[in-house]
């Protein structure tokens, strides 16, 4: 499987921060082989915007 994230910038949408989250931890658990980071590693390059409904993973850590 071929996943390209680098340069990437990928959103999870939900009606609500767990539902977010919920997809963004599933997304990370079906592919952290092919990530090759741990969950802290994935989620320190997450952020949350401010309605609490988006989560966005930045291949690179947000500066």
């Amino acid at each position: 499987m071929a996943l390209v994230t680098q340069g990437r910038v990928l959103k999870f949408t939900g009606r609500n921060r767990f539902e977010a989250k919920r997809k963004a931890l599933r997304f990370w658990y079906t592919h952290r082989d092919v990530l090759r980071e741990s969950m802290q590693d994935f989620v320190k390059k997450c952020s949350l915007s401010p309605d609490q409904k988006v989560i966005t993973y930045h291949p690179q850590p947000p500066r």
